[in-house]
């Protein structure tokens, strides 16, 4: 089954697989829980639809993509065959056939990829890091600070800006 936006009614070969766009998180969960295999075909494969089937204790197989092993894409954070694995277009089927024999093996690499993803990729994870990388931004100057944002919003633009202009 395909579910997503509406495009995909547009194609002729899938129109019959796609049931809609879900907009309940919870709805979402389940069928990555419920699915044998969660596919993700797309340009990146560490795709934040990647980290939700994960966490939501989905099997999930990514197309391979050129950056895949590049600083901060998926084989950063995790290993194919131990946690997720991929395909690419002259493999798929096989791979696909593969994994929905091998249910033990999908068990165990959902159960491990599932505790990567919730205790390290979470949104607060996420928000921590940013909040970490303001910690090593230079402070700003006087030069730079303006007083009539103090207490506003238009404050932490203003200091984030200050600090990043540090940078150029």
């Amino acid at each position: 089954l395909i579910f997503g936006p509406p495009h995909w009614e547009k194609w002729d070969i899938f129109k019959c697989y796609y049931r809609g766009f879900i907009e309940n998180r919870n709805d979402v969960e389940a069928i990555h829980r419920s699915s044998k295999i969660n596919l993700h075909n797309g340009t990146v494969s560490f795709h934040f639809r990647v980290l939700e089937s994960m966490a939501a204790g989905g099997f999930i197989l990514t197309l391979r993509a050129m950056n895949d092993e590049a600083l901060g894409e998926i084989r950063s954070y995790f290993e194919p065959g131990e946690h997720y694995d991929d395909f690419t277009l002259d493999t798929a089927q096989e791979v696909i056939k593969r994994y929905i024999k091998d249910d033990e093996r999908r068990v165990k690499m959902v159960a491990r990829s599932r505790a990567v993803a919730i205790r390290n990729h979470s949104w607060i994870n996420r928000a921590s890091e940013v909040l970490n990388d303001f910690d090593f931004m230079p402070v700003p100057t006087v030069s730079n600070w303006d007083p009539s944002f103090v207490g506003t919003p238009r404050l932490q633009a203003s200091l984030a800006k200050a600090r990043l202009s540090e940078f150029a």
